[in-house]
């Protein structure tokens, strides 16, 4: 049975006033205060169409059927599920100026016949007997979260059963938290396991590096990275161990400026469909050392084929170069002495490979 429906909790009608965000919201980036109700509303407004959501209320009245979830604090409460809804409804019901799109904000403030004040309310004893049913919404559900906002609900939920049941090893947690939310424990374990790296790289100043903050990073990649063998080899990770204790930090600074580049700049990694490239790769030393000695993605991944195929590829590459070269050759007349360099250099190397491989053919 459901959180909306549980017999236990029935629906109360709360004065606006008394109705407060939940600063524990696994939507609201890092950089957000969630007792600042005014950041909070700011975020809102840029990131979850408030406006719209005005409008509906504005026009149609707050639907009971969708009783907010709270729990109560002192003299007022806590909206474990419903923010977005909390905050449509509070700058209905303001008479101050909004700190984002004021005069479309203002304009529906004016328009609106209906401005609820006394709302429906699920009441919790604590916050933890929401979480799961926001497992089936958010995670598995219709309305699902983002990767980020995912892993970080889960933490809340993994510290929860780790402090009822202490007892309880991490595999087992996960497969208990893959229960709740009616997913697959290696889905939790990822989840849990990329948010951890996401940390440790916050922690370690992998992030200040490469001149990022933690919201600033797409999350999923991470996730999607981990889905790679070679991949959690090279960065030393196992997502059986959330607790990163054989994580290589140079190399998982190496992975997070390969995927997410510096600050403004492109990353190596380009696609994320190039993880199968970057699997390989990592998993070849030739390779590896192309990469980070400035190749690109395409030539670095030539290298894991084998040497006498990373040969043929590289000289029929060479051949359909030059072969382009000297299908231009006849429209260029004003050459200079540097481009005499190169074609002799050209030559020298076509003729030293040629050499070697005749060579040795001669030896077989």
């Amino acid at each position: 049975m459901s959180a909306i429906t549980n017999v236990n909790n029935p629906i109360r009608l709360i004065n606006l006033s008394l109705l407060e965000f939940d600063p524990e919201n696994p939507r609201l980036p890092q950089n957000i205060d969630g007792n600042n109700e005014k950041e909070v509303i700011t975020y809102l407004i840029d990131e979850a169409n408030i406006p719209e959501l005005m409008m509906s209320i504005g026009e149609q009245g707050y639907f009971d059927g969708e009783p907010l979830l709270v729990v109560e604090r002192d003299d007022h409460y806590i909206v474990v599920e419903g923010n977005r809804r909390l905050c449509a409804l509070k700058l209905l019901d303001s008479n101050q100026a909004a700190p984002r799109s004021a005069k479309k904000i203002e304009e529906i403030r004016r328009t609106s016949p209906n401005k609820p004040r006394d709302i429906p309310c699920q009441v919790f004893s604590n916050r933890d007997d929401i979480l799961s049913y926001l497992g089936y919404r958010h995670i598995t559900g219709v309305n699902q979260w983002d990767a980020l906002a995912k892993a970080r609900y889960l933490d809340q939920l993994y510290a929860k059963f780790s402090q009822s049941h202490p007892s309880l090893s991490p595999l087992e947690l996960h497969q208990k938290l893959a229960k709740v939310i009616a997913s697959k424990s290696d889905y939790v374990a990822k989840l849990l396991t990329s948010l951890n790296i996401l940390r440790y790289a916050d922690d370690n100043k992998i992030l200040k590096r490469i001149k990022k903050e933690q919201d600033e990073i797409p999350f999923s990649l991470i996730t999607t990275a981990l889905g790679y063998p070679n991949l959690r080899k090279y960065i030393g990770v196992d997502i059986r161990d959330q607790s990163l204790s054989a994580v290589k930090e140079v190399e998982l600074d190496n992975f997070f400026e390969w995927t997410f580049g510096i600050g403004d700049s492109k990353s190596k990694l380009g696609e994320s469909r190039n993880f199968d490239k970057l699997n390989r790769i990592v998993d070849h030393e030739l390779a590896l050392q192309k990469f980070t000695d400035g190749a690109n993605i395409d030539e670095a991944d030539i290298f894991t084929e084998g040497p006498i195929e990373t040969l043929r590829t590289l000289l029929n590459k060479a051949k359909n170069d030059l072969e382009n070269a000297q299908g231009v050759l006849s429209l260029v007349s004003d050459f200079e002495f540097h481009d005499l360099e190169i074609a002799l250099q050209l030559r020298n190397l076509a003729t030293q490979i040629h050499s070697s491989i005749k060579v040795r053919s001669e030896e077989d």
